[in-house]
């Protein structure tokens, strides 16, 4: 289901800010999707009137667990990662992670967004290694512009943002 979402909005608080940019950045540049990264407060704050088409990862175990709860009811797609005990639902995914030091736990929640946008990625068709842009300066070694798309996803059905031949 997460791979039909029009958007991403990856909402953390603390440490797990880190990995809530990471996984962005993942799903953006991997999957071509979309994202966001806030932090927890600012999302309550309003960003997340506009939630709409978007797949929802929320990572905490405070304030995030509610926000997860919250998101789900309303039947939005919603992933949480948590050190907590949690119940998903037909809406909300747990990943429950070890209770472990906050730059330890940052890592796992790191690794996990990883899995997801590799699979998000394969679901969309988007080959994990290609790129919609060729940029030297921000690619150790260079990057070699054969392996560059002329274009980016555009989901089933939608012409106005399909590449054209």
């Amino acid at each position: 289901r997460g791979a039909r979402c029009a958007a991403s909005d990856a909402v953390a608080a603390g440490a797990s800010r880190a990995s809530a940019e990471e996984g962005a950045l993942l799903l953006r540049e991997v999957a071509r999707m979309a994202a966001a990264a806030c932090a927890t407060r600012n999302y309550l704050h309003g960003e997340m009137e506009s939630a709409g088409n978007t797949l929802h990862l929320v990572l905490g175990a405070g304030r995030e667990i509610e926000l997860a709860r919250s998101l789900a009811a309303a039947g939005h797609l919603t992933l949480l990662l948590t050190t907590a005990r949690a119940r998903p639902s037909d809406s909300l995914f747990v990943i429950r992670l070890p209770e472990v030091p906050d730059a330890v736990r940052a890592v796992l929640e790191a690794v996990v967004l990883q899995e997801l946008a590799a699979q998000l990625a394969a679901e969309r068709g988007v080959p994990i290694e290609s790129f919609v842009f060729a940029h030297d300066d921000t690619k150790l070694g260079g990057l070699d512009t054969a392996r560059c798309q002329a274009a980016a996803y555009a989901p089933a059905g939608d012409a106005a943002r399909a590449p054209s031949p």
